[in-house]
């Protein structure tokens, strides 16, 4: 009996001590997730991250909404899910929104917005639903790196976001890890920063890089050329163009804007110039030769 009592005893030493081997190892190998997704559908008050149902806005039910044509969303609990953070200003009537090193600023009722201090005009102004802070998704998404897809026949907004290991892609910003490809512009002799949204047009498009393009003059806000081959289309109808902003046109169209203006145009959101105001005089002029590199 007692003989017994011992080989129980090392059994379940030896089971417990294979059990804490299994776990360890299983906690050492475990894989960091490659993206974020997150799913949200007009007037539907969960969203998903990553596969798991959450409420957008705990307790209250706020949704997405449609105004302007442009969807706009209870922001904190989705830039809480990207890993960043809001912080409100009652008195400003204002959103502070960080992401990583970036950060985007907004005013309740105005249509500009602020990236890294950067003016950007939008086409639908934040507003407040419910008692909440309702944000246009895209250009917040965008703004932070992330890839937005609208599906109108569900009304549902999909927002991903590919992680990439340290130290592995040199195309971008070792400065900011907002998930942005950094490249320059060099217009004639004249350089400028860009940003490029990462999303799969633009992952194609950089494999031409550096590519140079001799560029027309059209309506005297943009300059754009033809390209031989055909990229990854994602188009949306863009009511404001920015000074700066780099747009595709169809599927083999580039597109570099030097004035702000309304558009009734759809493109595909490529990126835009950090230094859009030196960047409107130097295309300002006729025919240009813009060559795009990654930094």
């Amino acid at each position: 009996m007692g003989g017994n009592k011992v080989i129980m005893k090392n059994f379940l030493s030896i089971l417990l001590s294979f059990t804490l081997i299994v776990l360890s190892v299983s906690g050492c190998s475990a894989q960091a997730p490659t993206q974020i997704t997150i799913i949200m559908q007009i007037g539907n008050p969960q969203m998903t991250v990553n596969g798991i149902q959450t409420e957008i806005d705990p307790g209250r039910g706020t949704t997405p909404i449609i105004q302007n044509e442009r969807a706009l969303v209870p922001i904190r609990a989705v830039i809480e899910a990207m890993g960043g953070s809001v912080v409100w200003d009652e008195a400003a009537q204002t959103a502070e929104l960080a992401v990583g090193e970036n950060n985007i600023r907004l005013i309740i009722g105005s249509n500009t917005a602020y990236l890294n201090d950067m003016p950007h005009t939008l086409d639908t102004a934040p507003t407040v639903a419910n008692g909440r802070t309702i944000l246009p998704i895209r250009f917040v998404a965008e703004g932070f790196g992330f890839q937005v897809n609208w599906d109108d026949t569900s009304q549902t907004i999909t927002i991903v976001r590919n992680l990439v290991q340290e130290g592995v892609s040199s195309g971008f910003s070792e400065e900011n890890n907002d998930m942005m490809l950094a490249v320059t512009l060099t217009v004639n002799s004249q350089s400028f920063s860009a940003r490029l949204y990462d999303n799969e047009t633009t992952q194609e498009w950089i494999k031409q890089f550096p590519v140079t393009y001799d560029m027309a003059e059209l309506n005297g806000n943009e300059k754009y050329c033809y390209i031989s081959n055909r990229l990854p289309v994602n188009s949306e109808h863009v009511g404001n163009i920015s000074n700066g902003d780099i747009m595709l046109y169809g599927s083999n169209c580039i597109v570099v804007f030097f004035q702000t203006f309304s558009s009734g145009y759809s493109y595909t959101r490529l990126g835009y110039v950090e230094d859009s105001q030196g960047f409107a005089n130097a295309l300002s002029f006729g025919d240009v030769r813009i060559t795009f590199a990654l930094r």
